[in-house]
């Protein structure tokens, strides 16, 4: 019992690490209600205005209408933005405003590979909800698939285009 309860503890350990490695940033593109949950019904913590970026708490839920919510700091309490008025990126190292350059969005999680295909080694992940930035070159591999060159959690490679959409 204590060694089950030891390799537990060390597995939630080690899920919690790398989620902290997986961070990025909300960038608002309009302005927005923070809120106590992930709907229109949560408590309304203040307003977000266009152009904030906050820390994203790597956390996301979908609404009962469709609308993907993102888990956010906000005056230092968790919190919740809709999707309709921000996005994710995982590259928040970057010192280019988000518009500056092309993304990707996720749709489903998706491996991020080190060439364009099945068969390339996997990087790292792509969450779905996250918005990616693009170096704006598109591949095909044998079966027709188009693949987008992304950079992911500080990685650049390769994502499908079967779960994901270009923009920009």
């Amino acid at each position: 019992m204590k060694k089950a309860l030891v390799a537990i503890l060390a597995l939630l350990l080690a899920a919690s690490l790398c989620c902290a490695a997986l961070a990025g940033t909300v960038v608002v593109t309009g302005d927005a209600n923070a809120r106590s949950n992930p709907s229109l019904n949560g408590y309304r913590l203040g307003v977000v205005t266009e152009g904030s970026w906050l820390v994203y708490r790597n956390v996301y839920s979908v609404d009962d209408r469709g609308v993907m919510w993102y888990g956010i700091t906000f005056d230092g309490e968790d919190a919740w933005i809709s999707s309709r008025y921000s996005y994710v990126i995982y590259d928040d190292d970057e010192e280019d405003a988000p518009e500056d350059y092309p993304v990707v969005f996720v749709h489903r999680d998706s491996h991020v590979r080190d060439e364009p295909g099945l068969y390339g080694e996997s990087l790292t992940v792509a969450l779905a909800g996250s918005v990616l930035r693009s170096g704006g070159e598109t591949r095909w591999d044998d079966r027709g698939v188009a693949w987008y060159y992304v950079c992911c959690n500080g990685y650049w490679g390769w994502i499908s285009s079967r779960y994901t959409s270009a923009a920009g």
